[in-house]
């Protein structure tokens, strides 16, 4: 009898391909939000040192044109603020929908090789039902032979 082959074999693989492509692509983005969850934070390091600057300034007294620089830098912090958190919020849309990705093809990966164990099981079951026929018809050539 034929060695065992899965006729799915093919598919199997460039699942398994694919799975280990996504788990990569979603590394990739996890790396991509803590790039940004570390921007965020830094943001808000310079937000609170300026801000500490500020206060320390507002004591000793300062003009009009400085106190506007740094409202004008706050500004500019809290729009980079709500950039990264818009950054964020998508960064986190794509790792969800890549982990959504990765469970269908790990779904798939999974009915596959279920497929094969069932078809490896078919094949064994065969292959045991050809031997037990061999060894009958040896058995019967010996039995016949010797009358």
């Amino acid at each position: 009898m034929k060695k065992f082959t899965f006729t799915l074999e093919k598919v199997l693989s460039v699942k398994n391909q694919l799975h280990e492509v996504k788990r990569n692509e979603l590394m990739q983005l996890q790396l991509q939000l803590n790039n940004i969850l570390d921007a965020i934070d830094d943001n808000q390091r310079e937000f609170d040192k300026y801000n500490s600057d500020v206060n320390q300034i507002m004591q000793g007294g300062t003009n009009s044109s400085s106190i506007e620089s740094y409202k004008n830098y706050f500004n500019f912090l809290n729009n980079r603020e709500k950039q990264l958190k818009l950054e964020q919020q998508h960064a986190e849309r794509m790792i969800a929908d890549k982990q959504q990705e990765i469970i269908e093809i790990k779904t798939e990966i999974s009915g596959l090789e279920k497929l094969k164990e069932k078809q490896l099981a078919e094949y064994n079951k065969a292959l045991q039902k050809q031997q037990e026929l061999e060894i009958e018809e040896f058995l019967n050539e010996k039995i016949s032979g010797t009358t």
